[in-house]
């Protein structure tokens, strides 16, 4: 066996090692109360990129696949064992890759709108804001940032009942550059102090109208219904 052949076994040999790393990881299931980190039970992006052999890029795409799947499974369960295992995915996926927006949008929307963790759920919004305005990442690299801000102002107004924050986080998305100009339209009466319903009914009703997502739109309806009854 030649010194080419051993180099190509050896580096494989890494990679799935990696790979097999992600999926143990995003199997462990450690009990905590609520979701706070603790090193002593979470594995950290130091010891994961050391453990992976330099191959955590590979590993961080295998943890991806463990948060799908999760994200799968028995989609009607509402359970703090998805949560915590959603959450520790997430910070580790997003601490070994800041850039992977799909990390914070995705795990965001489940945890906020499906298993109604809004405070976790802010928690990964905040994470990827502030990558966002770090300026780090070339322009255009997160086309959707606006997104997250909006996201985060559905879950303080219809998951935590934060109509205070909701509101500041509405407008701060009107203030973004490339904003819609639906959203744009918004600014004069976020600005306005008014009761926490009129927002809300505010808020969805623009939102019903301008999102083409059928699931989405499907969950503004049902809220506006109970804030107009």
């Amino acid at each position: 066996m030649n010194l080419l052949t051993v180099f190509k076994s050896g580096v494989m040999g890494s990679l799935l090692l990696a790979i097999c790393l992600a999926f143990f990881v995003g199997s462990v299931d450690l009990p905590r109360g609520g979701v706070p980190h603790d090193p002593g039970y979470e594995v950290t992006p130091r010891f994961f990129k050391f453990a992976s052999f330099g191959f955590w890029t590979a590993a961080v795409d295998a943890l991806w696949i463990q948060t799908l799947q999760e994200m799968a499974l028995n989609p009607g369960e509402i359970s703090m064992g998805r949560v915590r295992k959603l959450v520790s995915l997430a910070r580790l996926e997003q601490d070994l890759d800041p850039g992977f927006y799909e990390s914070y949008a995705h795990n965001a929307v489940v945890l906020g709108m499906d298993l109604q963790a809004g405070e976790e759920a802010i928690e990964i919004l905040d994470r990827g804001i502030r990558v966002h305005e770090s300026g780090v990442y070339p322009k255009g690299f997160w086309d959707h940032a606006l997104f997250l801000h909006l996201l985060r102002g559905y879950i303080h107004a219809f998951v935590l009942g934060d109509f205070g924050s909701a509101r500041m986080d509405y407008l701060r998305a009107s203030e973004m550059p490339g904003a819609p100009l639906y959203l744009q339209g918004m600014k004069s009466w976020l600005k306005e102090e008014g009761s926490d319903r009129k927002l809300a009914v505010r808020v969805l009703k623009v939102m019903i109208l301008n999102t083409s997502d059928v699931d989405l739109k499907k969950r503004y309806e049902a809220k506006l219904k109970a804030y107009e009854s």
